[in-house]
């Protein structure tokens, strides 16, 4: 519940805080999480990528994913384990959380 709250809410980092004038893309492309479908999972696993063409828009923008983590990761009493990792034009997002609803 708490990755994919976080991958619908990065979607508004472009809708909501960049400007229409700047060209942004946020993916999340891959999302690893649980091994059973009645099982809440301990961790998620999220990878992505951020393309723009101006360097400042894009350090923007990888700001405001951390935070958007740090701010999910809150909400549902989870934690951000590994910090998320930007590499050039892409943005490598690992998300490891544990006891998401202390069970």
């Amino acid at each position: 519940m708490m990755a994919s709250s976080f991958v619908l809410n990065a979607q508004a980092i472009v809708a909501r805080e960049m400007s229409p004038i700047e060209s942004v893309v946020v993916t999340i492309g891959k999302m690893e999480v649980g091994e059973r479908f009645n099982v809440i999972a301990e961790r998620a696993e999220l990878e992505g990528t951020v393309r723009t063409f101006n360097p400042t828009t894009r350090a923007f923008a990888e700001e405001a994913l951390k935070r958007y983590a740090e701010s999910v990761a809150a909400m549902y009493r989870g934690r951000l384990n590994s910090p998320m990792s930007m590499l050039h034009n892409r943005c490598l997002m690992i998300q490891r959380v544990l006891n998401v609803f202390n069970v």
